[in-house]
């Protein structure tokens, strides 16, 4: 197994093939951030096999479900034969064949928007934290009444190689629940 990391944002495991020798018949399945998978992929399964890898058309559908409040999950295999050791400088995941996406549904927790008007009303300016997609976040917290940004996201919901996302801005706080020590 390549585990999932934060900075993959994929993870991938090794198979024996049903009915497959100890020296070949190998599949490793992949998993992760579209983006991720599909820039390890070199073609995709359609309806007749394996054919030419659109990544436009595949990122165009990912986005449309990261907006509509999905979190979206790209898919890919690849045959090998035989299995080498298992790391990630072994370039398992290198040529792979795009499977798909899946979008999950997890909804906010119904209490959330009464937790984030309670913040408000004290004061305290709540910070959604994820690892979702950006457009998977914005459509969640959009879903929820007084969970909605008050004033839009300063940063781009796709960072693209022409136009990356700027950096945060330096002076974001957040209200401490004990006194430090040396305050």
């Amino acid at each position: 197994e390549l585990p999932f990391d934060s900075t993959r944002k994929r993870m991938s495991t090794l198979h024996r093939a049903a009915a497959a020798s100890e020296s070949e018949g190998w599949i490793v399945y992949t998993k992760g951030a579209p983006e991720e998978v599909l820039a390890c992929c070199s073609s995709q399964f359609g309806r007749d096999g394996i054919e030419a890898l659109d990544k436009t058309a595949a990122l165009a559908i990912a986005n449309t479900l990261a907006a509509a409040g999905h979190r979206v999950l790209g898919f890919a295999l690849r045959h090998i034969d035989p299995p080498r050791a298992c790391s990630v400088d072994d370039a398992l995941e290198r040529d792979l064949v795009f499977l798909g996406l899946v979008g999950l549904i997890d909804p906010a927790r119904p209490e959330a928007a009464a937790a984030v008007e309670e913040c408000r009303s004290a004061g305290i300016r709540p910070v959604m934290i994820t690892g979702d997609h950006p457009a998977t976040a914005a459509a969640i917290a959009r879903a929820r009444p007084g969970c909605a940004p008050r004033r839009p996201c300063p940063w781009p919901a796709s960072p693209s190689p022409t136009r990356p996302r700027p950096a945060p801005p330096a002076t974001h706080t957040a209200p401490r629940s004990t006194p430090r020590a040396d305050a």
